[in-house]
Parts: C-alpha cells; sequence; structure tokens
C-alpha cells in the first residue's frame, strides 16, 4: 500500500504528479504529523493500519478478519497496538507472513459482519477476541 502524503519538487517524480490530486489527505498526514520529531501520530498510524486492512489484496472467500485488524475496522481506541500485519481467520488454512498472519479458525456466522466486500468479527467478538490477543486491559478499555 502507497500514500501520497506530501508533493515532491523532484523532477524524475514529475510523471506520477497528476496522481498528487487528493489535498484534503495530505493535509491531514500534515496535522497528524508531529512538526518537531516528523513522526506519525497515533491517530495517523491508526488510519494506515485501517488502510492496510481494506486494501490487502488476497482475501480469500472464507476469510473473516478479526483481533486487531478487526479493531482498526472498528475504530476502537487501542493502546500500543500490533501494527503492520492483517490478522485473519480462515477455517482450514494457515500462513504467516511479513504481511499477513492468518490464522486456522472458524468464525461462527452470526459474529461476522460485512463492510463492503470485508468480512470482519463483529464488534463484540472483536472486543473479546482482543483480550486473548492483547491482554485483559485491553480487552477491558474496549468493552468499556
Amino acid at each position: 500500500m502507497y500514500s501520497v502524503i506530501a508533493r515532491c519538487s523532484n523532477p524524475r517524480h514529475g510523471a506520477i504528479a497528476e496522481f498528487i490530486t487528493d489535498e484534503a489527505w495530505m493535509h491531514r498526514v500534515v496535522e497528524q504529523t508531529d512538526p518537531e520529531s516528523g513522526r506519525p501520530r497515533f491517530e495517523l498510524l491508526d488510519m494506515f493500519e485501517k488502510l492496510r486492512v481494506a486494501s490487502y489484496p488476497h482475501y480469500r472467500f472464507d476469510d473473516v478478519i478479526w483481533g486487531v485488524s478487526a479493531a482498526f475496522v472498528h475504530d476502537f481506541p487501542l493502546h500500543r497496538p500490533p501494527r503492520g500485519k492483517v490478522f485473519i481467520a480462515h477455517p482450514t488454512r494457515r500462513h504467516s507472513s511479513a504481511d499477513v498472519s492468518r490464522t486456522s479458525k472458524t468464525i461462527p456466522d452470526e459474529d461476522v459482519v460485512r463492510i463492503g466486500k470485508m468480512a470482519l468479527t463483529s464488534p463484540i467478538r472483536t472486543a473479546f477476541d482482543l483480550f486473548g490477543q492483547l491482554g485483559e486491559p485491553e480487552g477491558f478499555a474496549v468493552l468499556e
């Protein structure tokens, strides 16, 4: 996933300059970046994770987004969540890479919601899954 966060004055990048049209997005990135350190604030990092989950290109038919990844989509307030992997549950397949952690587990239909083309655990199921994934303090904080 790539995101244009600023205009570039390098002439070699001129070929893609016409694609830089989302002024509101670039303004948002600037607002949510610490001016002293240049580091993105947590709100921006959370948005990047939500975009990572929504744009992962290799979902399978029976995949269900769960745990921390579902929490990002549901906009749960998380304290120090793991970032960089999409957490997926699948009834029979397992796989782990730098981009994805696909766990072999079945999620009952009543615990699955659909947002667009994504299937993810319901908010209450996601909160309970966070107990096992991040611990009791995080789980209780999300349930509140």
